[in-house]
C-alpha cells in the first residue's frame, strides 16, 4: 500500500481514495505521512479508526454497524455520542 500511495502523490493524483493510511505506523510517521497526503491539492476519501485524524479534514462521515450515523465537521463529530462512545471503548481497550 506504502507503494501505491507513494505513486499516487508522486503522480499527482486529483483523487485519494485511502484504507487506513497510517495503520502500523507510530505517531510520528503517521503524522509525516498525513501531512504529506494533506499537503497536495486532492480531494482525499479515508476510511481510518484513528481518532487523531479526525481533526485534519473538513467533513467527517461516522459510521457504525454499516451506517451512517452523523456527519459534519470534526468539531460537530466530536461531541456526537456515537464518536464519545467509540473513544471510550478504545481508551478501556488500552488499558486491559
Amino acid at each position: 500500500m506504502r507503494t501505491d500511495l507513494a505513486r499516487a502523490l508522486i503522480h499527482r493524483a486529483p483523487v485519494l481514495i485511502l484504507d487506513e493510511p497510517t495503520a502500523a505506523l507510530d505517531s510520528v510517521q503517521s503524522a509525516k505521512v498525513m501531512q504529506s497526503i494533506l499537503s497536495t491539492n486532492a480531494t482525499v476519501i479515508a476510511a481510518t479508526h484513528d481518532s487523531d485524524a479526525v481533526s485534519l479534514f473538513d467533513r467527517i462521515f461516522l459510521i457504525e454497524d454499516h451506517r451512517l450515523v452523523a456527519s459534519g465537521a470534526p468539531e460537530q463529530i466530536k461531541k456526537h455520542p456515537a464518536f464519545q462512545a467509540w473513544i471510550g471503548e478504545n481508551q478501556r481497550d488500552l488499558q486491559e
